[in-house]
């Protein structure tokens, strides 16, 4: 899975084993992009006291 967006210098990001045959946060940096628009897209239809209370608990900024 070579194109995967998690992969660095060989080692998984995002999973403490690299096991790459059936990975289920397996995705390409193309469609990670994607997702992160979509929910950039939803989160900014939220009213102001849930954007902030979001991006304090994830620490978005």
């Amino acid at each position: 899975m070579k194109n995967c967006f998690a992969i660095k210098r060989g080692k998984c990001t995002a999973l403490k084993y690299k096991v790459c045959e059936g990975c289920s946060f397996y995705k390409t940096k193309a469609q990670l992009k994607k997702e992160q628009e979509k929910t950039r897209r939803r989160i900014a239809q939220l009213d102001n006291h849930t954007q902030a209370y979001i991006t304090d608990k994830y620490d978005c900024k």
